[in-house]
């Protein structure tokens, strides 16, 4: 389908969604559930790790399913690093 980068180009991302939504397509609707969901989990693992982080609570950290040594983890820690004085 190389209509859809083109039209990609046009409106916000929120417009797409809503061109999506309107759209008759169940497997497309489905793929909008899983990715909603996806992004909500990634969400709350985010804030989670970025709090303990914050409070330094590397005990509790490491005691997490990964021991601390997940992408998220690592990229989180090195931009405190960075942040702290």
């Amino acid at each position: 389908m190389p209509l859809i980068p083109f039209l990609t180009r046009f409106g916000s991302p929120s417009f797409h969604r809503k061109v999506a939504d309107s759209l008759p397509w169940p497997g497309l609707h489905k793929l909008l559930r899983v990715v909603d969901v996806m992004d909500d989990t990634t969400m709350k693992i985010y804030e989670h790790k970025k709090q303990l982080l914050r409070d330094d609570s590397s005990a509790r950290l490491e005691s997490l399913i990964g021991e601390g040594k997940d992408i998220i983890t690592q990229m989180c820690a090195c931009f405190y690093e960075v942040q702290r004085p």
